[in-house]
């Protein structure tokens, strides 16, 4: 069985995170460079893929029968 992690913020958020310092990022990036060595060493890891910048996401939600609304942004 397979399983995502997956970190999503608002453009609130990201602009919030864009003004941290370098410090701060750098400490956020030794984490996460560290858990991702983690998975990957126990084997459970399989892939790691950025998405878009939220200015640039769409949100596509399902209508009754399934199929993707006008409203799509």
């Amino acid at each position: 069985m397979k399983y995502i992690l997956m970190l999503s913020g608002t453009k609130a958020e990201f602009d919030w995170y864009a003004k941290w310092s370098p410090q701060d990022y750098e400490a956020q990036a030794a984490f996460m460079r560290a858990f991702h060595e983690e998975l990957k060493d126990s084997g459970v890891f399989v892939a790691a893929e950025g998405l878009a910048f939220p200015d640039q996401a769409r949100v596509v939600r399902a209508g009754s029968d399934g199929a993707p609304t006008s409203d799509c942004r």
